[in-house]
């Protein structure tokens, strides 16, 4: 049974009050006493969204007032769960968000050129906001629904269509391909549309020119633009709540490059 609900400000955290009278066995809060830069750790989580929970050892490579930064191979998925140290089972911080590779001169042939991992401490006082629920889990929703089409824009735009097929195999993300991506979509009559035609040119189901085949596909395109975009002008961070307002304003980039990508290709096939 749970309580209110709160988000902290300036940390991708939020809590949740127990309500329960015997709740069970709680992990201890680490404090910031003992802990030191080369301590053993051992992160826990859902890494990828398989619906397991993983176990990731690693050590801690950095700290400050806010941050542990730890090298345990965390991914996407492992978000929200606890960095334990492993000699004593303590908590020490909450997994919040990855680092992009540099690729600049300066980090070249150092750890900084690579994903670094962070996780926000949980042994400093945070300034917390109540939230409803309600409002929250809608939140959630409308940043997935919306990176969703941002998804599927991606995949339309990788494609690379021949009259033996769509190429529908090309990697998105470690974890993405652009199937993966249309096949979780298949609702956007766009996506319905393109995968049959995938399916009817793989089966040899349809005698066209590549030129037609072409022709085709850039009125897709062009229909695709305004599909992935349909109620996008809805879409305001800005009136998020605090926790979702940096994902939300991270989604709006994504859909910029999503609809530069797709606007690249229409213009590659018409010349």
């Amino acid at each position: 049974k749970f309580g209110n609900l709160e988000v902290a400000d300036g940390a991708d955290l939020v809590r949740l009050q127990v309500l329960e009278e015997n709740p069970g066995a709680m992990l201890p809060v680490k404090a910031s006493n003992g802990v030191a830069v080369g301590s053993e750790i051992v992160a826990l989580g859902d890494g990828g969204g398989a619906g397991v929970v993983s176990e990731l050892k690693g050590r801690i490579v950095g700290l400050s007032a806010e941050s542990v930064e730890v090298d345990a191979g965390i991914i996407q998925g492992n978000s929200g769960g606890p960095v334990i140290l492993a000699a004593t089972g303590q908590v020490i911080g909450v997994v919040t968000h990855l680092t992009a590779k540099r690729e600049d001169v300066w980090s070249e042939g150092t750890r900084f050129s690579d994903i670094r991992r962070f996780a926000c401490r949980l042994d400093r006082s945070w300034n917390w906001h109540p939230l409803p629920i309600s409002t929250f889990l809608a939140e959630a929703k409308q940043i997935a629904d919306y990176d969703r089409m941002t998804k599927v824009g991606f995949a339309i735009s990788s494609m690379n269509p021949s009259i033996h097929g769509l190429r529908l195999d090309t990697q998105l993300a470690e974890n993405a391909t652009a199937l993966s991506v249309l096949t979780a979509a298949q609702d956007v009559p766009i996506v319905a549309e393109l995968i049959k035609m995938n399916t009817d040119l793989v089966a040899r189901r349809v005698r066209s020119s590549e030129s037609d085949l072409l022709k085709r596909f850039r009125s897709m395109l062009a229909s695709s633009i305004s599909q992935v975009n349909q109620g996008a002008n809805s879409f305001n961070p800005e009136k998020f709540s605090p926790y979702h307002k940096q994902d939300g304003t991270l989604s709006v980039e994504w859909r910029g490059k999503a609809n530069e990508a797709l606007k690249d290709r229409l213009d590659s096939l018409s010349q």
